[in-house]
């Protein structure tokens, strides 16, 4: 059978590469480029699409051959500079299988130094690059660049603090023992704990155990997922299967609580007041009796006190605002329904925004503490007050670097801002900026007299 008409095509005039949906089966005529304004001809040429490497391929350590990587690459090519996958195939070792090296790269493009990325499309890509290509994130890249210098650890530590093993290995594999140590101090497990300890471990013991902390992690999050999954399946087939509520045994009642309960914490909007919703149906308090607001049947919805109005009642309409409030705080939608008067529904709608304020900031308060009070503009500050910021600035670079610029305490001055309180400023912008009045400069924890 022929299928020339199924294949790519090569314009004869500027060597542009059609694909089979791209035309009518007229195989003489306009190139899409307009190389040129006579009829040209297209000629049958084959493209290669590699495979991409199979997860089993991907799941084995290739540490050795991600190394070997690095050798070539930086032996061969500037600091920073880009290098064609073609040419750095050709330069590893020939023993290596392609696979092999498929999946060290693909496990390299993960790393927060490497960078990969097409020269063109694939078609249109010359048959030395279509050959070299990496099947990654969905299509084929041609070009790798690792960057120059030590990789950042907030970098790192964004990519590797979740992931699986295998993936969570690679990107341990090229720290030095300071980059390492630095990692684990600001690791968060599973479990709360924030810092791991790396005393009497040599450097593979580490790397195994933030390893196994990034597995634990990723686990974690994809059980919540999963459950997540699960909980809002659950209650949105209750939404949307009356009879099938009405079937449920005490068992599935208590599995449908705990469920709207998970949901009720989410950070979701739409989950979060579905599992408010349910628990209100469910019964043990509603969510706004629990928040201390009583909730008032949303419209449909029986009254669950026998006095209490229902929803169509006009009696629980009488304070707008009051309403607003509290279908605010307990998650309920905006209704445009029940108050048509533009005076009555400007009141409800800023009471309802009023309520939800209100539960956002109390459930902020509930997860994070009270929010400390705002800075007080005075025009200094205690002798003593001073010196505990200072201490308290010191100890906090005995547990982690500077967010900014990742140097410990020794490349920060120690200062007084213009309210008095303690500040500690990177040496380099310190630098750039107008030096402070010797007066107000603190002690940095280190001798004067020689500058150190």
């Amino acid at each position: 059978m022929d299928d020339t008409l199924g294949r790519y095509h090569r314009c004869g005039s500027c060597g542009y590469v059609i694909g089979p949906s791209e035309h009518t089966g007229e195989l003489v005529g306009r190139c899409p480029t307009y190389c040129s304004t006579d009829a040209v001809t297209f000629t049958p040429t084959e493209i290669t699409f590699p495979p991409a490497p199979s997860r089993e391929a991907v799941a084995r350590d290739t540490r050795d051959v991600e190394a070997q990587i690095r050798q070539t690459y930086a032996r061969l090519a500037r600091p920073g500079g880009h290098m064609k996958l073609a040419d750095l195939r050709a330069a590893l070792p020939p023993d290596l299988d392609r696979e092999t090296v498929d999946a060290a790269l693909t496990k390299l493009g993960v790393h927060s130094d490497v960078h990969l990325w097409p020269n063109s499309d694939q078609k249109q890509a010359s048959p030395a690059d279509q050959a070299a290509a990496l099947r990654f994130g969905g299509g084929y890249d041609h070009t790798i660049m690792i960057e120059a210098g030590p990789q950042s650890i907030a970098d790192v530590y964004r990519r590797v603090k979740s992931t699986d093993r295998v993936h969570a290995e690679s990107m341990l594999a090229p720290l030095d023992r300071w980059q390492l140590e630095r990692l684990a101090d600001r690791f968060e497990t599973a479990d709360g704990r924030t810092g791991l300890i790396y005393t009497n471990r040599d450097d593979d013991t580490l790397r195994a155990h933030l390893a196994q902390e990034s597995a634990t992690n990723h686990e974690a999050w994809l059980a919540k997922a999963n459950q997540e999954v699960a909980d809002g399946t659950l209650l949105y087939q209750a939404d949307n299967d009356p009879e099938w509520v009405a079937s449920w045994t005490d068992e599935d009642r208590a599995t449908a609580r705990a469920a709207a309960e998970r949901q009720s914490q989410m950070d979701w909007d739409v989950g979060r007041e579905r599992g408010r919703r349910w628990l209100d149906r469910l019964g043990e308090g509603s969510q706004a009796e629990r928040d201390g607001i009583q909730r008032e049947p949303v419209r449909g919805e029986e009254a669950t006190q026998p006095d209490a109005p229902c929803a169509d009642d006009p009696a629980r309409t009488a304070d707008p605002h009051a309403r607003g409030v509290a279908d605010g705080y307990a998650g309920g939608p905006h209704n445009p329904d029940l108050f048509a008067d533009d005076e009555h529904g400007q009141a409800y709608r800023a009471g309802l925004q009023e309520g939800r304020t209100a539960a956002v900031d109390e459930e902020l308060t509930a997860r994070y503490g009270p929010e400390p009070a705002g800075p007080q503009v005075a025009t200094g500050v205690e002798a003593d007050t001073f010196d505990q910021e200072v201490t308290t600035i010191e100890a906090g670079f005995e547990y982690e670097l500077c967010g900014d610029c990742d140097k410990d305490l020794d490349e920060h001055v120690i200062a007084e801002d213009p309210l008095g309180h303690a500040h500690a400023a990177c040496r380099a912008d310190a630098a750039e900026a107008s030096p402070l009045p010797d007066t107000v400069a603190a002690d940095n924890g280190h001798d004067d007299a020689d500058g150190m």
